[in-house]
């Protein structure tokens, strides 16, 4: 039996197309073509119904599909394990993080750990870098991961940290230590986009709390929203750390009366496939994480 022929119908049946399959193993499609059509040859057997350039899986390719995603599933674990038993942790590790200063401290003690590693780092909201993850885009992610938990992801918690209001400088409530959400919510609220687990928290506990901004404005960049804070655009609610050392702003304490304080929590979680946490890389960067002193 030829392994390679059952990679090409493989790649062929999960694609539903030659030309991604092509692509997907970096060989051309009349080389992907000869592949399956020899191994069809071979077993005299028809596994695909060619429509045009769309291609239909036949129920012997039905069948074998099965049978190769248990195969290629086997080869994959085994990979894993022999990187997981590797000594000496090298290569590049692809990063997606949701806010630098909870991904930043992580990545510092794992070239720490392993000066040898290299990195590619990529920052976006909750939703963009979960998505570049479970296209296999990235390799691990940093992010404060909003319900519904993917089960194909496995999340451990980084830190916790607290939600806060944000205010310029010279704005009245600048000389406050804390802030009513009632009163907060006077002014022109500035939040991020959907797809950002802040907003998802903030859209959360607004309607815990019963209350409507009478003006919302949405900012696509964190960055942004600060700028736009310090430049008295509007008033936001931010995690603690975020706030970073700015003299423009100042942060308060948020008071929601008697709820409860996980409301005002929002967590930190690193996160990777599943199917993949057991590579050496990712258990280095979890062994850094756990190293890590954040707040």
């Amino acid at each position: 039996m030829n392994l390679s022929q059952l990679r090409c119908f493989h790649a062929v049946a999960s694609y539903q197309s030659f030309t991604a399959a092509a692509n997907s193993l970096n060989i051309s499609q009349p080389s992907i073509s000869a592949q399956v059509k020899r191994l069809e040859e071979a077993y005299q057997v028809e596994l695909f119904y060619r429509h045009g350039r769309r291609v239909v899986l036949s129920e012997f390719g039905l069948n074998l599909l099965e049978i190769t995603r248990q195969l290629f599933q086997f080869e994959e674990a085994a990979q894993l394990y022999l990187e997981s038993m590797a000594q000496d942790v090298n290569g590049h590790v692809r990063i997606g993080g949701g806010s630098p200063p909870y991904v930043m401290p992580v990545i510092a003690e794992l070239q720490k750990l392993h000066p040898g590693l290299t990195f590619g780092l990529e920052f976006g909201n909750t939703k963009d870098i979960l998505a570049l993850l479970l296209d296999n885009e990235i390799d691990v992610a940093v992010v404060p991961a909003s319900v519904p938990y993917d089960p194909r992801l496995d999340y451990e918690v980084l830190v916790d940290d607290s939600l806060v209001a944000l205010v310029a400088a010279d704005h009245p409530l600048a000389s406050e230590d804390r802030v009513d959400l009632g009163r907060l919510l006077e002014e022109r609220l500035l939040i991020r986009e959907i797809g950002s687990a802040t907003r998802v928290t903030i859209e959360k506990l607004l309607d815990r709390v019963g209350q409507k901004p009478g003006n919302i404005s949405t900012i696509v960049s964190r960055e942004a929203v600060k700028e736009a804070v310090a430049c008295g655009l509007g008033v936001s609610i931010v995690r603690n750390l975020e706030t970073g050392k700015n003299p423009r702003l100042v942060r308060l304490k948020l008071d929601c009366g008697e709820l409860s304080d996980d409301l005002l929590t929002m967590t930190e979680y690193v996160v990777s496939l599943k199917k993949k946490k057991d590579a050496s890389l990712i258990k280095a960067f979890y062994h850094a994480a756990r190293s890590t002193r954040i707040l």
